[in-house]
């Protein structure tokens, strides 16, 4: 998604690439020249994408965690900088390490992260016992961080994030790994403040249904950027696209052999692919062409591992994000 030049914006990546040390010296690319931007108005994005996609790169570029190799990320108009205390309480981060100390108390931790936000006495107690209580947390407040649930940390975690009611929330992943209902429950909180105010929000999550509810999708895979925009423009642009290989009663050996081939045969991976992405899920495997190839002239079927597909079938799929 871009904007005309000289139009607000919330976040901005130009031509950012960020690697870092890999074994042996090799440098492992991270981001590769990715620029995408995030209108002033755009409440909610979605961040999605296999792992090691770049997703988590991102996000600490707009906060000022990392430093770009090359290109520039702007945040509220600003350099991201950890050092800046007018963006410390403008942008906050809620990273999946949780940054939670196990042996303080839900309300300490509050208290605590407050004050490194710049927040205190009757202000900062005020905001902690309000985010408890929204969070369900309040009849907790005295016990240790550590004997929490995975949801009632995770919860936690988005209450000291939300402490200095920042313009732009950043989440990594905080709805993976927990319950149903505490998932429900981080979005209903969520929703609660953006509602309230006119905070952003951009978070990655590994659930695509999460990304369909979103103002905005951003599609990372392997450090590029893929596709980004509305997700009805992100359906409408793999229209006649999409199909899926039906596994249901294959031999389970050869269905996750064939899945491994056809991920692994992208077009990130191999230029010349007509695969753009190959998704598994449960009894099938998702693939949607490369938007610079024709379905209805191409031989896809000649475009799969005929060892592994014979006797498979391949069909279209409706265009959705789940």
């Amino acid at each position: 998604m871009t904007t005309a030049k000289g139009t607000p914006v919330r976040a901005r990546l130009e031509h950012v690439t960020k690697t870092y040390a890999g074994p042996g010296g090799r440098r492992i690319r991270a981001l590769e020249d990715v620029s995408v931007e995030i209108p002033e108005g755009v409440r909610l994005t979605a961040l999605i994408g296999p792992d090691g996609a770049g997703k988590s790169t991102l996000l600490k570029l707009l906060c000022g965690l990392e430093a770009p190799d090359l290109g520039r990320a702007e945040a509220l108009g600003q350099t991201p900088d950890p050092d800046n205390p007018d963006l410390v309480q403008r942008v906050a981060f809620m990273p999946q390490q949780l940054g939670l100390y196990r042996e303080l108390s839900c309300m300490e931790n509050l208290m605590l992260s407050a004050e490194l936000r710049g927040l205190e006495g009757e202000e900062a107690s005020a905001k902690a016992l309000e985010l408890l209580e929204l969070t369900g947390l309040g009849p907790f407040s005295a016990r240790h961080a550590g004997n929490l649930s995975g949801g009632m940390k995770q919860k936690l975690a988005l209450a000291s994030a939300l402490l200095a009611s920042p313009d732009l929330l950043l989440l990594d992943e905080a709805t993976v790994g927990v319950d149903p209902i505490s998932r429900r429950e981080l979005w209903g909180v969520l929703r609660n403040r953006l509602a309230a105010g006119t905070m952003s929000c951009i978070f990655s999550t590994a659930y695509l249904e999460e990304a369909e509810t979103a103002e905005s999708v951003i599609f990372l895979e392997e450090g590029r950027l893929i596709a980004s925009g509305t997700p009805q423009q992100l359906i409408e642009s793999a229209r006649g696209r999409t199909y899926a290989l039906r596994l249901a009663g294959v031999e389970a050996a050869r269905a996750e052999a064939l899945k491994r081939r056809l991920m692994r045969a992208v077009r990130s991976a191999d230029p010349a692919s007509v695969w753009l992405d190959a998704v598994p899920r449960e009894g099938r495997l998702d693939l949607l062409v490369a938007g610079d190839v024709d379905p209805a002239a191409a031989d896809l079927r000649a475009a799969l591992p005929a060892d592994l597909a014979r006797g498979i079938e391949l069909e279209a799929r409706p265009a959705r994000l789940v």
